[in-house]
């Protein structure tokens, strides 16, 4: 291995966040981002998650959570058996694999900082 420092693999450079639209049964949940948001070359990586309303340094956990299908404007997410604190409207941060396929899918991507404060518009030319 050339550079065992990167052992861990690749790290998303982008994110894409969206809501929790739907808890149609126990270990699914629908999440309102699609092949419309975000690329898809690869499914998207469930990064953390926030509680509508809540401090942006309250994340929850994702650990287990599985994106199995992306759709044009739904994301199916496989959830582990005990994911009991999960409710519709929570707020979830995916990575993106490749950031310029995303970036074609917006006009404007928002730069923000540790607490989620918007520090600058950024204009995609696509």
């Amino acid at each position: 291995m050339r550079r065992p420092d990167l052992h861990h693999g690749l790290e998303p450079a982008l994110e894409v966040f969206a809501q929790v639209q739907s808890l149609p049964e126990p270990g699914l949940a629908i999440v309102a981002l699609g092949k419309r948001d975000i690329g898809h070359d690869q499914l998207p990586v469930p990064l953390r998650r926030y509680r509508e309303g809540g401090a942006p340094d309250a994340t929850l956990s994702v650990t287990g959570w599985q994106v199995a299908k992306l759709m044009d404007q739904h994301t199916f997410v496989h959830l582990p058996g005990d994911a009991d604190d999960i409710a519709v409207g929570d707020i979830v941060a995916f990575g993106a694999s490749h950031p310029c396929l995303t970036f074609d899918k917006w006009r404007h991507l928002l730069l923000v900082n540790e607490a989620l404060e918007v520090q600058d518009s950024l204009a995609t030319c696509f």
